[in-house]
């Protein structure tokens, strides 16, 4: 059996403007549509997410509480930009916003890729740093049918580069005779699965120290 682990963002698919900046974009969009008088141009959110403490696993938690957590840090942004008395209820609208499946995407390469790769033997699982609602974004944009399983950090409490995240693949999967990682981070994706016996391919990126592929249709072309 020959095993790959996908990541999401950045690798298969994005949410509009740019898979790096979709929070801020999120808030963006939330102050367009009730504040547009508010400037912001992005930014105030490099922490408080779940990746950012990815040493302290958030196991067996409600996606409420998941929420509940990113929803303070954007609580805290818009009382940043002057809006204390709705920043309580612009934060509620975060998870709904986020995860409006119509402003995700796949990249045009990445369903093509998938079928061409199962079709030469390999199993696909999904490895992704996501929200609980990840499952249904993948569905909606056609891909949920290539993997056999998909380990999201918001259901299982395992933010990668917790070692946690790449050991339960393995466990899942004893019988994996090669065992490949593809994602956009290279801390994430590469090097730290190295550390497991997980060989990593840094995608959509040309590295000078690591194995990298600039498109997902090279991997046809005798990269595995």
């Amino acid at each position: 059996m020959k095993l790959l682990i996908w990541d999401f963002d950045g690798t298969l698919g994005y949410r509009e403007e740019n898979f790096k900046t979709a929070w801020s974009t999120t808030a963006k969009e939330i102050l367009q549509e009730h504040h547009s008088e508010v400037p912001y141009s992005g930014g105030l959110l490099s922490s408080g997410f779940p990746w950012h403490t990815w040493e302290n696993p958030h196991e067996n938690q409600h996606p409420d509480a998941y929420w509940s957590q990113i929803e303070q840090v954007y609580h805290q942004l818009f009382e940043t930009l002057g809006l204390k008395e709705q920043a309580l209820t612009l934060s509620k609208k975060v998870r709904g916003q986020f995860c409006d499946v119509n402003r995700w995407h796949s990249y045009p390469d990445s369903a093509h890729v998938l079928e061409a790769l199962s079709q030469k033997g390999y199993v696909h699982v999904m490895l992704s740093n996501h929200v609980p609602e990840l499952s249904t974004i993948v569905d909606h944009l056609g891909l949920g049918g290539f993997f056999d399983h998909i380990f999201n950090s918001g259901i299982t409490g395992f933010e990668k580069p917790h070692p946690e995240s790449y050991q339960m693949v393995l466990r899942k999967y004893p019988q994996a005779e090669t065992v490949t990682m593809l994602g956009d981070n290279r801390k994430a994706d590469v090097i730290e699965p190295g550390k497991h016996g997980i060989r990593g391919i840094l995608v959509r990126a040309v590295d000078t120290e690591l194995p990298c592929v600039p498109g997902l249709n090279h991997l046809l072309q005798g990269v595995l």
